[in-house]
């Protein structure tokens, strides 16, 4: 069980933010050290905030009529071209122009992390109804892309040579999405990329792992284990970093609710325990006051650029992990649901659980449940608000229920609340430990999912006297 009570302040939501769209691509001008002035460069849409679903709930008239006008420029800039007989659609970096002299040649590529933000950007708009020949050839032909690349490169403009950790979560988000979007699609075709695609994202989330599995020296003070490098490049090496990490969290945990997988669940369940240990050398009055007081730099080994045991001065903490596992507003406990597995996080302590979850399809529709379990004898008599999220599914017009004693109550407004802001997201209110929460239909046959991790958290002296 993880909890966020370490949470600085600054990533404590009280709301869900409401999402604005932004511009799709820009033009570089002279302040941009990297790329020359005049460049186009692909911005696309943010995976941790449902941009694009919100515009079009809201009925946002004015910024539907510009992500038009946007994505169909873009259909125009994007290249078209094969690899062993599939048909790729994607964007150069820049998608017109060049970068700085000092760079040399070479540096403008096809692999790179910004094209498939902006891929996610139509396929949003075609999720929402935009279902057009050119948009669908736009969105498949990235998938298609997806099959072939082995790298990205360029993923932050200041180190163009390197691959980073983070464009795990933009690329994976839109393989998964690509995939709910079309695994009953009419198009046979489609349905066979769309069964590609969840594997694609599943192997995605771990060739971005730069992870230490394990203590990189039992002498020292240091445990690497679950620290993660953030890129390929030199002054990063054998240090673990906090910065845009963050966005490869949000990656772990999309794949291990829809996957299963033990192993992601292990990796994040420990990850998520170690995030202080990376809070620069700063004093500040309280934990919630370290904002962005984070190390880019905490040295695991001998001749690392900011040396053993030492962090460096400057780092922050981004990348939307908050938007999808903390609890926000009153909510007490978060519970990110999938096809494969269900994680719950607490917002401060540890204090509550899940037990028996179960998952059901039919077609298009889902149900879900699962049970409320307590931690400590303290937190048994708890009446608390718990917050469920279901990637890639939308819960505005869910029904849901709770069995209690026995007895099964539908959930009625005020008991249920939905958000615009996040549509994959319900928050249940009154609940009492032991009580059983249904989103959607669940057959009573359904088979209870265990929702394993590789190895069992816990918490361990590193040393037995006597033993």
């Amino acid at each position: 069980m993880n909890e966020f009570g370490w949470l600085p302040k600054n990533l404590r939501l009280s709301v869900f933010p409401k999402p604005g769209l932004g511009d799709l691509f820009v033009v570089t001008d002279e302040s941009n050290p990297f790329q020359k002035p005049g460049n186009i460069a692909a911005v696309g849409v943010d995976f941790a905030i449902p941009v694009v679903d919100y515009q079009f709930i809201a009925r946002n008239e004015s910024a539907l009529k510009r992500l038009r006008a946007q994505l169909d420029q873009l259909v125009g800039y994007a290249v078209r071209f094969k690899v062993n007989g599939d048909q790729c659609v994607f964007w150069q970096k820049p998608i017109k122009g060049d970068w700085r002299e000092h760079y040399g040649k070479g540096v403008p590529t096809l692999r790179n992390v910004q094209g498939f933000q902006v891929a996610q950007a139509f396929l949003d708009a075609v999720r929402n109804g935009w279902r057009e020949t050119r948009y669908l050839e736009v969105v498949d032909g990235a998938m298609r892309w997806a099959k072939h690349f082995l790298y990205t490169r360029n993923c932050y403009d200041d180190v163009p040579d390197a691959q980073f950790a983070w464009s795990a979560a933009p690329i994976a988000h839109f393989l998964f999405a690509y995939h709910y979007t079309f695994r009953n699609d009419p198009d046979p075709q489609r349905r066979q990329l769309a069964r590609q695609a969840k594997d694609l994202a599943h192997a995605v989330v771990y060739r971005y792992m730069a992870l230490f599995p394990c203590d990189n020296d039992p002498f020292d003070d240091i445990d690497a284990s679950f620290f993660m490098e953030p890129n390929a490049g030199f002054p990063w090496l054998g240090s673990a970093c906090a910065n845009e990490i963050w966005a490869y969290a949000h990656a772990l945990l999309e794949a291990y609710v829809i996957t299963g997988d033990p192993i992601l669940g292990h990796y994040l369940r420990g990850m998520s325990e170690k995030w202080h240990l990376l809070m620069r050398d700063e004093w500040h009055p309280n934990i919630a006051d370290y904002v962005n007081a984070f190390a880019e730099m905490f040295g695991l080994f001998d001749g690392v650029v900011v040396g053993r045991g030492k962090r460096s001065t400057f780092g922050g903490l981004w990348g939307g992990f908050e938007q999808l596992a903390y609890p926000v507003g009153e909510a007490k406990m978060r519970v990110v649901c999938g096809e494969g597995a269900a994680m719950a996080f607490n917002k401060v302590g540890i204090k509550y659980d899940i037990a028996n979850y179960r998952w059901a399809e039919k077609g298009n529709s889902f149900g879900l449940s699962f049970q409320v379990v307590a931690l400590s004898p303290e937190a048994s008599r708890d009446e608390i608000a718990v917050m469920v999220t279901v990637p890639h599914f939308n819960l505005l017009n869910v029904k849901a229920s709770l069995i209690r004693g026995g007895q099964r109550f539908p959930l009625v407004q005020g008991q249920i609340v939905t958000f615009q802001e996040r549509p994959d997201t319900v928050l249940v209110r009154g609940v009492r430990i032991g009580d059983e929460i249904f989103i959607g239909e669940v057959p009573p046959n359904t088979p209870i999912l265990p929702c394993r991790i590789a190895k069992k958290r816990l918490a361990q002296p590193n040393w037995k006297v006597g033993s």
